[in-house]
């Protein structure tokens, strides 16, 4: 099941810190971070929340393989510096987001984290 991670904050550090602790501590395996437009990311906003609290300065979109609810379990014991959304088959602006995703501009800057091997 595919599903969509949308990071919503004021600077691109704060934006790769956020995409690493959903990889390392919530364990979610993200692919190819993309940047999206403002305007696509506050229409979404709108469809889901029905309001924008604070505009952000970056935003980014990145697909996982994971289950939506298993995604929100793991937002909610990390606590990354962003706002994160998560987009679902079940949510309209999914077929928007997966139909453009190949036209958004590649993040550059993002290394998954490495395994932390224990001895």
């Amino acid at each position: 099941m595919v599903c969509f991670v949308i990071f919503r904050t004021d600077s691109i550090k704060k934006a790769l810190t956020a995409l690493a602790d959903l990889v390392r501590h919530g364990k979610i395996k993200v692919y190819d971070p993309k940047l999206i437009p403002s305007e696509t990311v506050e229409k979404i906003m709108l469809d889901l929340c029905g309001e924008i609290k604070n505009p952000k300065d970056v935003n980014i979109v990145a697909k996982t393989n994971e289950k939506g609810g298993r995604v929100i379990f793991s937002l909610k014991r990390i606590h990354p510096p962003a706002h994160l959304i998560v987009v679902t088959s079940r949510h309209d602006a999914f077929d928007a987001i997966a139909s453009n995703y190949q036209n958004y501009r590649s993040l550059r800057g993002f290394t998954p984290p490495k395994k932390i091997i224990r001895s």
